[in-house]
């Protein structure tokens, strides 16, 4: 019963990342799109951005189904990867994608919004552009660091 439960846990924590790490990635691309078009036609790039604006939700469940899942794991063989080098780093690249979520995401989001709802025909200005550019790149990185340690487990 604990192999199913184990192997149902794994299972969920892998979709958890899979839906956490492709859905920043579509992130990623959707606002490189959203940045070409709003160079050319405003007024279209808002469409792209109110096409995209269910990305966060999905990350956010992305991310919870992955730590729950994670804790189930972790319940189920009593603790044994939390003494392990690499899951030690791996906790710690995920705090810190929360922690760049929450900080810069959010921040990055706000200052967006703010920005096309005070007037859409205006310019974005290029530090807000490489701000949003920065995050995605660390995001994604730090998500590659978590992919690369689960997977090589080194000690």
């Amino acid at each position: 019963m604990s192999s199913v439960l184990y192997s149902t846990f794994l299972t969920l924590h892998i979709a958890g990342f899979t839906l956490l790490g492709g859905i920043l990635l579509a992130d990623f691309v959707a606002f490189s799109r959203f940045w070409k078009v709003w160079d050319r036609d405003p007024a279209q790039a808002l469409l792209t951005r109110q096409i995209t604006a269910g990305f966060p939700p999905l990350i956010r469940i992305g991310a919870a189904v992955l730590i729950l899942a994670g804790i189930g794991m972790m319940a189920l063989t009593h603790g044994i990867f939390g003494e392990q080098t690499w899951f030690r780093i791996k906790i710690v690249l995920v705090v810190l994608i929360i922690i760049t979520g929450i900080i810069g995401g959010r921040l990055q989001g706000v200052q967006l919004k703010k920005l096309l709802d005070a007037d859409s025909t205006a310019k974005t200005p290029a530090v807000l552009r490489a701000r949003i550019r920065f995050f995605h790149i660390v995001q994604i990185t730090l998500v590659m660091g978590v992919f690369l340690l689960s997977a090589f487990r080194f000690n």
